[in-house]
């Protein structure tokens, strides 16, 4: 009769027996990347707990204000309860607010901490829009570009007190038409360059604000980018802090975050008005194509007779091509 030896567990063997015991075995998982884009100084630093996972500990710890995890495995399939309480909190019951949701498997989604706790605090949205507390969800988030070397960006209306706006890249076109707080725009490719980004009101009469965007080395990747922050600042409630004012974020899939720097006018751009005041009826409305910008899209559109642009940045020091247009032009090829 042979003794059979068994060798005595390891230190090692045991904490993984360990870990494999306390981890969760779920059937199905979702990805989902949570960012904190709440501008509200009462939300600068918060706790996420998911109900699946534990009630008592933090699936996120002291998230703070335009910060991001990368994507963590979620279960999919059945409800799961998302709670958001202060940085300090003890356990999902000081929650501020908790938000269901069924994910599904295999999905890719992104959780965007947005609004402000209470409303009547904070100036109201121009459109209407419920500002208050909220996790926007984004299905079908990208971990990377569908067409590289492309770079692709999705964006996110999250700025509580600004209008519908529009996006446009100078020298590309419009890329974001009529947003609205809330929406999240599908991804759109781009090739990877640096790129001046105007946001303008929805009609593109007035530049909101202008920002520098290198994506020159982001060959491939996907990203989000956020209005981030108040329009106004000075107008919201400063109980809890200074709120912040407006801005670009980006986001990355791995949980980077960074704001677009603010675009400066170089010496090699100028300022221009332009004025209308061409009595002929049959050129009552025109538009403005400069060739250097974009032959297809207008850089002034439907300027009506006595009325002006006000003043805004071209490139200087080369000869630029101006083309005036009817004002139901399809193109620069369309011109008077």
């Amino acid at each position: 009769m042979s003794t059979r030896y068994t060798r005595p567990p390891t230190l090692f063997s045991l904490l993984a027996l360990l870990l494999l015991a306390a981890a969760p075995a779920w059937a199905q998982t979702a990805n989902v990347q949570v960012i904190h884009n709440a501008a509200d100084p009462g939300a600068a630093v918060v706790d996420i707990y998911i109900d699946a996972v534990s009630s008592d500990d933090p699936a996120i710890e002291d998230l703070a204000f335009r910060d991001a995890t990368g994507y963590l495995e979620l279960p999919a399939g059945s409800e799961i309860v998302v709670t958001v309480a202060p940085g300090d909190s003890e356990s999902d019951a000081d929650g501020l607010a908790s938000f269901p949701f069924t994910l599904d498997d295999g999905v890719n989604y992104q959780l965007i901490a947005n609004g402000v706790l209470d409303p009547t605090q904070f100036e109201a949205n121009p459109n209407g829009e419920d500002i208050g507390f909220t996790l926007f969800a984004n299905e079908g988030s990208r971990l990377q570009s569908s067409a590289p070397p492309s770079v692709e960006f999705n964006v996110v209306h999250g700025s509580t007190d600004a209008p519908t706006v529009d996006v446009a890249a100078r020298g590309v076109g419009t890329l974001v038409d009529d947003a609205t707080y809330g929406d999240i725009t599908g991804y759109i490719g781009v090739p990877a360059a640096e790129y001046v980004l105007d946001v303008t009101t929805a009609d593109g009469s007035t530049v909101v604000a202008s920002f520098e965007a290198d994506l020159s080395a982001a060959a491939g990747a996907a990203i989000t980018i956020l209005a981030s922050g108040f329009l106004s600042p000075e107008n919201e409630d400063d109980t809890n802090g200074e709120p912040a004012g407006f801005g670009l974020l980006v986001v990355r899939p791995g949980g980077q975050t960074a704001l677009l720097p603010p675009f400066v006018m170089s010496d090699e751009t100028a300022r221009a008005q332009i004025i209308h005041n061409a009595a002929d009826p049959g050129a009552a409305v025109v538009d403005i194509y400069i060739e250097e910008i974009s032959t297809d899209d207008p850089a002034v559109e439907d300027l009506a007779f006595r009325t002006a642009t006000e003043f805004i940045d071209l490139p200087a020091e080369q000869e630029l091509t101006i083309t005036v247009a009817p004002g139901d032009s399809e193109s620069a090829a369309d011109g008077l």
